[in-house]
């Protein structure tokens, strides 16, 4: 085989080897998002989401300052992000007219607050941080 035959075929290989993790990254990831991007729409929060949050819930209620803590705690809509795992960012009703975007990733079934932004809006959208 001519060195430019094995240099097509090595990059045929790459290209067949991150189609298939593309493929299999779309089929087990979430609903239809393509990987490394953030959905650009919300949802609303569905149950199985609903336990990611609500497994790292202490975390998040002790990283709140007094003034951002109700005693409400209500997950109302997730954008997702495909990656090595799974980034949720999480909009949560603190109180009356307050909320606060929670950043968590999901890797396997460990989940791992990365960040809050509090002082937020019902109407203020999701982004990335």
């Amino acid at each position: 085989m001519c060195h430019s035959n094995v240099k097509m075929a090595n990059k045929l290989y790459v290209l067949g080897v991150c189609l298939c993790f593309l493929g299999m990254t779309a089929a087990l990831g979430v609903r239809g998002f393509r990987p490394g991007w953030i959905s650009s729409e919300s949802r609303p929060m569905d149950p199985r989401t609903l336990d990611i949050v609500n497994s790292v819930k202490d975390g998040i209620l002790a990283r709140l300052t007094a003034d951002d803590k109700t005693g409400i705690f209500e997950p109302i809509s997730v954008k997702t992000q495909v990656t090595t795992g799974v980034n949720y960012y999480v909009k949560i009703k603190t109180g009356a007219d307050r909320y606060i975007h929670v950043h968590l990733y999901r890797r396997f079934r460990s989940t791992s607050l990365v960040g809050i932004q509090t002082g937020k809006t019902l109407g203020e959208e999701i982004t990335y941080f």
